[in-house]
């Protein structure tokens, strides 16, 4: 279990956790555990936990997908700084119908 963040809340403290539990190959699907927890005083007073499956795209496989769905791509960049598409740490692409 990996702690992704904590912060105040309420009278205690919010915390937010994942667990990747599994995935599948064809077609790339992971399959997080997403665990929150409150405590307050130290102690653990409540908590959920729910596996959020999430399709996972290739950067190939994704421009087809959105070309197939009848929409145009109108630029792609590899970060939210703008930085060219394999300098940054995302594949980020606008499009429009």
């Amino acid at each position: 279990e990996t702690v992704s963040w904590e912060r105040p809340f309420r009278e205690g403290t919010l915390r937010h956790s994942y667990r990747q539990t599994r995935f599948t190959e064809r077609p790339f699907v992971l399959y997080p555990e997403l665990i929150y927890r409150y405590f307050e005083g130290g102690r653990q007073t409540d908590g959920s936990q729910f596996i959020a499956p999430m399709r996972v795209y290739f950067p190939d496989e994704f421009r087809q997908t959105i070309l197939n769905h009848g929409f145009t791509i109108i630029d792609e960049c590899g970060g939210y700084n703008g930085e060219s598409y394999g300098d940054g740490p995302e594949l980020i692409i606008r499009f429009c119908a």
